[in-house]
């Protein structure tokens, strides 16, 4: 019988792991015995899979054939995405507060996203929001010589410390400060909140040669809706058949799920019922191989004999 392997990624689940005892009972042994290692890159599913260096802005470019009406089919450019973010200053610092969703096919909106694409040309850059998207991409002739942290792990840091480093910094945080003054300039008069917005520049590379994955399918228990852009983007890079599927059933392959992000003690639960505590009992009759519970920064791994590691400890 062909070896079967599990992936289940619920982003954010590290929130939990300084309140261990609010976890379901399988999730907490599953966190404490399995073998943990940490995830690089801007796409943890992909590094889970280990598959370096996948970017998420080119997996974003394959999600939708009109890429913000950009050259999707240049395989030989480079991609950067961008994404607004509410920024809080206080008296010390300022602050990466979250996500904005800004949909760029509201009309009304036309005039800030004209003024963007006009700040993108000055630069003699190509890019531009993408339709119905709460984010855009920029097409690039060469890689630009800085490294970009990824969305996910600048949320809740102070700006001065994730900033774009290396030789070419000076171009991105210029236009962060210059996309933070486009917002100022179209806030509305009455609007009295600390929060700022700008842009957050990240997720740059092309992608290599797509890997072979026999016998994978992609799952999307929420709905395929729910899915991102890079796990749709991913899929597609992979020829992986997306399948709604909202409970574990015995497999053959890859199974790679999309579970939903663990923000509430309710989505938990539905992730031990559904996911964890079947896959649990597979492993131990030996009809599941591998288990690997995928977070944000850190997966953990299980075998069989995994189960019975009483003497590690989640971390």
């Amino acid at each position: 019988m062909p070896r079967s392997r599990l992936l289940i990624a619920a982003p954010e689940l590290e929130r939990w792991l300084d309140t261990p005892e609010a976890l379901p009972e399988t999730l907490q042994k599953l966190l404490a015995r399995a073998q943990i290692a940490p995830l690089e890159g801007d796409v943890p599913i992909a590094s889970a899979l280990g598959l370096k260096n996948i970017a998420a802005a080119p997996l974003c470019r394959l999600a939708d054939d009109n890429s913000a009406g950009l050259d999707s089919t240049d395989e030989e450019a480079y991609w950067l995405r961008f994404d607004p973010v509410y920024l809080l200053p206080d008296l010390t610092a300022v602050w990466i507060h979250s996500p904005a969703e800004l949909d760029g096919s509201i009309e009304a909106l036309a005039p800030l996203l004209e003024e963007f694409g006009r700040m993108f040309e000055a630069e003699g850059i190509v890019g531009q929001f993408c339709p119905s998207k709460s984010y855009g991409l920029i097409q690039l002739a060469e890689p630009p010589d800085s490294d970009f942290m990824p969305l996910s792990r600048v949320i809740g840091r102070r700006l001065d410390e994730v900033l774009p480093s290396g030789s070419d910094q000076t171009r991105w945080r210029r236009l962060l400060n210059e996309s933070q003054m486009i917002f100022h300039q179209f806030r509305a008069l009455d609007d009295t909140r600390q929060q700022a917005l700008g842009l957050w520049f990240w997720g740059s590379g092309r992608l290599p040669t797509p890997p072979s994955l026999k016998d994978a399918r992609m799952l999307a228990a929420k709905g395929v809706e729910t899915l991102t852009d890079e796990w749709r983007g991913l899929a597609r890079w992979m020829s992986l058949e997306i399948v709604e599927q909202s409970e574990y059933q015995p497999f053959s392959g890859t199974r790679i799920v999309h579970a939903g992000i663990a923000d509430s003690a309710d989505t938990l639960m539905e992730l031990e019922q559904c996911w964890i505590r079947p896959a649990w009992q597979a492993l131990s009759t030996g009809s599941l191989h591998q288990l690997m519970l995928v977070g944000t920064d850190r997966a953990w791994t299980a075998g069989r004999f995994d189960r019975w590691a009483f003497w590690r400890r989640a971390s």
